[in-house]
């Protein structure tokens, strides 16, 4: 275990500096993964448009041609 001052000093100020990067990194992560979720959200919210809008699609068609129409 070093006991010079300026040595000391050092290694505290590195190992801080090691505990801020991992904090950012931890913080970017969660940045990250809050994003991931938004981002699915809207595709769940997308997709349930597209299949509500095929299946009015669907029933206009099958209303004009019964029995003609297949879900594409």
């Amino acid at each position: 275990m070093p006991t010079d001052p300026e040595t000391v000093e050092q290694e505290v100020l590195l190992i801080a500096e090691s505990d801020r990067k991992l904090l950012v990194a931890q913080n970017e992560e969660k940045v990250e993964m809050r994003q991931v979720k938004a981002a699915e959200v809207v595709c769940g919210v997308l997709m349930n448009d597209i299949l509500r809008l095929r299946r009015k699609r669907y029933i206009r068609m099958e209303k004009r041609n019964p029995g003609m129409c297949h879900i594409s």
